[in-house]
């Protein structure tokens, strides 16, 4: 290949690795709520199923890979020896409807901030919640009242039994962090990528003819 064909495929190779991002981005926090004043929330499920869900509400910004959360909790109790708990992603668009349960363990040793991994894609404006499902369990986490997340709200359910309005002005402590999905090339790119190629087929087709 010439020298001159050589340095438009180099130009189109470098245009387009500017133009689209690797994937694998870091992720960032999306949305978040740590109350001021904190006070100690409780979901108690002491009476087996159907399990007990108690979370927070929230609305997605970035749209990408929900990869973790970050809850405050106090406590974690079995009521029961074959008492469970999970925390859970959930859309949140009418009754909680379970997503993706996280492989992490609920494993508290003290008060504090616990992450949870998970790997759901979301859409910036998708209304999901991050909640514990506790049966024969218990668990008490960070919230606060006055409905001081704009985005969201505390929700409690049991099985197809929504309490959330009994709760309305409370708020959990939660962090959601979300790994960008990679951006479209931008237009002016895309031209320059476009003329790139052109030049190595009027190239090409020189050297035939």
């Amino acid at each position: 290949m010439r020298k001159s064909t050589m340095k438009y495929v180099l130009a189109a190779q470098l245009l387009w690795g500017w133009s689209v991002p690797n994937a694998s981005a870091t992720p960032i926090l999306d949305q978040s709520f740590v109350p001021g004043g904190m006070v100690n929330g409780l979901c108690a499920d002491i009476g087996g199923p159907p399990a007990l869900i108690c979370g927070q509400q929230f609305t997605v910004g970035v749209t990408g890979t929900l990869v973790s959360t970050e809850l405050y909790l106090l406590n974690f109790a079995l009521v029961f020896p074959s008492g469970i708990a999970s925390v859970g992603l959930y859309d949140a668009t009418g009754l909680l409807s379970l997503i993706e349960t996280s492989p992490t363990p609920l494993a508290v040793s003290g008060a504090g901030a616990y992450s949870f991994a998970f790997n759901t894609p979301v859409t910036a404006g998708q209304v999901l919640a991050v909640a514990f499902s506790v049966e024969g369990a218990s668990v008490a986490f960070g919230t606060t009242y006055g409905d001081q997340y704009p985005n969201g709200r505390a929700r409690v359910q049991s099985r197809d039994t929504d309490f959330s309005d009994s709760v309305s002005d409370a708020d959990l402590y939660f962090k959601t962090f979300v790994e960008p999905s990679a951006t479209v090339p931008e237009p002016m790119l895309l031209s320059l990528f476009g003329i790139a190629l052109t030049g190595v087929a009027a190239r090409l087709r020189r050297r035939r003819s």
